[in-house]
C-alpha cells in the first residue's frame, strides 16, 4: 500500500495549493494560514479552500506494510517520521510562500486521522501545528516492538518470504500489497476494539476462558479470522507513549482541536455490498460479535464477566434503539449491531479524545487550547458514512448533491477554525469536562448547536466499559 500504486517507496511528494494573495506584496507577509490534509487517497485536495484563503498542502507519507511494518534491526512508524518531516518542511519553508509557519492545522481523514492523532500525541511532531481535525478516527491502541516484531514474523510466514527477500517483495506493484492487506493477513490482534470483525462473518462459538496469546501478549484470533490492522509502535522516540495518557498529561496543551464522525458508519443496509459491516442474523450472533469485539481487553478477567459486559451494552442499546424507531423484530439485532459497531469504532474514539483534550483546559484561551466536537447525520437521504461526510467538507462543488448552505457552513468553519483556531463566527459550542454538547450537521436544519450525542446514554456506559477494559498508565509527560 504505497502512496503511488504499481510504483516505489519513492512516494514523499506534497502538492501546494495557494491562494492568489498569499503572495501579493500588499498583503501582510508570512500571513496566510496553512491547512496540511492526510488522505487514504492521492487525490489532490479541494482548490476550495485556497480560494477561501488558506494554503492547501497535501503530503503523500507511506501506510499500510510500507508506513507501519517492522523488522529486526530496522526501523519502524515509516509513515508517521514520513509526516513529521513533512510538518518540519512546512514550518521552515512555508513562509517563502507567503505562509504563517505559527498557523499550521493538521487534519487527518479516516485512516490518516489516526495519523493526526498519533502525531497531536507526539512532543516531536505537535511542535509544528497549532490545531488538528480529526474526521473519524479510530485510535488503535500502538503496539511494543516486541509486538510489532511478531507481527512481521506472521507477515513473512503468509507470504512465504524472509525478511532478507523483503527489499525483493517490495518491488512488486504496489496494488499487489493493497489487494493482500485489505484481505487481511494478520490472525494477531492489537486488542483494540471496533475492527476485529467489522468486515468478516461472526465465529460459531463464543470466545475461550482461554485466552490465547502471543509471548507478546497479542490476542490470536479463530482460524479463518484475520485483521489488516497494522498499528504504530511505542517506540521510546516519536511515540513515548499511547495517545490517550499523552494526551491527558498535556503534551498537546495549547493545540486546538475539532473532532467528530458520523453517526452511524456502520451502517449494512445501504453498504454491504462494500464491506463496511456483517448482517447479523439474530440477538445470538449478535452477542456474541460483541464478545468478539471486547474479547482480549487487558481488564477482562474472565470468560464470565465478558458475557456480562456484553449484555449490559446490548441492553443499553436496546432501550435506544427501540425508543429511537419503529424496529421490526426480525431486523433488531441488525440495528443494534448497526449502532454499537459505528460507536465502539467511531464515536468512542471522539469522545475519548475530546475528554482527554478538554481535561487540560485551564480557562486561559491564550495557554489552553479549544476543543470542538461534531456529529454527522448525512445529507439528502445520503447515510452518514465518511464519504458523505468528505463530500461536504472536502468535496468539489459540482460533485455536492446536498444543500449549498449546509455545505458552505462546513467549508466556512473549517476556514475559520484554520485561521483563527476558534470557531465563534460559526456558533459552534466548545467541548469541555463539564458540558459534552456536540454541533450535529444534517441537511434540513444545517448545524444544531449546543446538543448532546444522539445516544449519549449509551456511548457513557461504553466509555466506562472501555475504561475499565482498557485501562490506560497516566505517566507524567517527559515533553518540555
Amino acid at each position: 500500500d504505497c502512496c503511488i500504486a504499481g510504483s516505489t517507496e519513492d512516494c514523499l511528494y506534497m502538492n501546494i495549493l495557494m491562494p492568489m494573495k498569499a503572495l501579493q506584496y500588499d498583503v501582510k507577509p508570512h500571513s496566510t494560514p496553512v491547512l496540511v490534509i492526510l488522505k487514504d487517497s492521492t487525490e489532490p485536495a479541494s482548490s476550495e479552500y485556497p480560494t477561501k484563503g488558506l494554503i492547501t498542502i497535501t503530503p503523500n507519507y507511506r501506510k499500510g506494510v510500507f508506513g507501519n511494518i517492522m523488522f529486526p534491526a530496522s526501523d519502524c512508524n515509516n509513515g508517521l517520521w514520513d509526516v513529521t518531516l513533512a510538518l518540519e518542511w512546512i514550518k521552515k519553508e512555508i513562509h517563502h510562500f507567503g505562509g504563517d509557519s505559527d498557523n499550521v492545522t493538521l487534519c487527518g481523514i479516516g485512516r490518516s486521522a489516526d495519523v493526526a492523532l498519533y502525531l497531536l500525541s507526539s512532543c516531536l511532531a505537535n511542535r509544528y501545528i497549532r490545531k488538528v481535525i480529526l474526521q473519524s478516527p479510530t485510535h488503535p491502541l500502538p503496539i511494543t516492538p516486541k509486538q510489532a516484531l511478531e507481527i512481521s514474523s506472521e507477515l513473512e510466514a503468509v507470504m512465504g518470504i524472509t525478511e532478507d527477500e523483503w527489499s525483493a517483495v517490495k518491488k512488486k506493484d504496489g496494488a499487489y500489497f493493497k489487494k493482500s492487506f485489505e484481505e487481511g493477513w494478520f490472525r494477531v490482534s492489537p486488542n483494540t476494539p471496533g475492527s476485529r470483525l467489522s468486515k468478516q462473518p461472526t465465529p460459531p462459538f463464543k470466545p475461550s476462558p482461554c485466552t490465547v496469546r502471543t509471548p507478546g501478549g497479542l490476542l490470536i484470533l479463530p482460524n479463518a479470522h484475520k485483521l489488516n490492522v497494522l498499528p504504530p509502535v511505542l517506540d521510546g522516540e516519536l511515540l513515548r507513549e499511547c495517545p490517550l495518557p499523552a494526551l491527558l498529561n498535556g503534551t498537546a496543551r495549547g493545540i486546538s482541536c475539532v473532532v467528530g464522525c458520523g453517526l452511524d458508519p456502520c451502517k449494512y443496509d445501504k453498504y454491504a455490498a462494500a464491506g463496511m459491516t456483517h448482517k447479523v442474523a439474530g440477538m445470538d450472533e449478535l452477542r456474541v460479535r460483541v464478545m468478539w469485539e471486547l474479547h482480549g481487553a487487558p481488564g477482562l478477567s474472565c470468560i464470565t464477566k465478558l458475557e456480562q459486559i456484553a449484555d449490559d451494552i446490548i441492553a443499553v442499546y436496546s432501550k435506544i434503539v427501540l425508543k429511537d424507531a419503529l424496529v421490526e423484530t426480525g431486523v433488531l439485532a441488525q440495528h443494534l449491531w448497526n449502532a454499537i459497531s459505528s460507536d465502539i469504532k467511531y464515536s468512542l474514539p471522539c469522545k475519548l479524545v475530546c475528554d482527554a483534550m478538554s481535561a487540560t483546559f485551564t480557562g486561559d484561551a491564550q495557554g489552553s487550547g479549544r476543543v470542538y466536537c461534531y456529529q454527522f447525520n448525512g445529507y439528502s437521504g445520503a447515510d452518514s458514512t465518511l464519504e458523505n461526510e468528505l463530500e461536504m467538507n472536502q468535496g468539489t462543488c459540482n460533485r455536492i448533491k446536498g444543500m449549498p448552505a449546509v455545505r458552505n457552513a462546513w467549508v466556512d468553519a473549517w476556514v475559520e477554525f484554520c485561521t483563527t483556531g476558534a470557531l465563534t463566527k460559526s456558533g459552534w459550542c466548545e467541548y469541555t469536562t463539564t458540558d459534552n454538547s456536540l454541533n450535529i450537521s444534517d441537511s434540513i436544519r444545517g448545524f444544531t448547536h449546543g446538543v448532546p450525542h444522539t445516544r449519549i446514554a449509551a456511548l457513557q456506559h461504553l466509555t466506562t466499559v472501555f475504561r475499565e477494559l482498557w485501562p490506560v498508565a497516566c505517566e507524567v509527560s517527559k515533553c518540555s
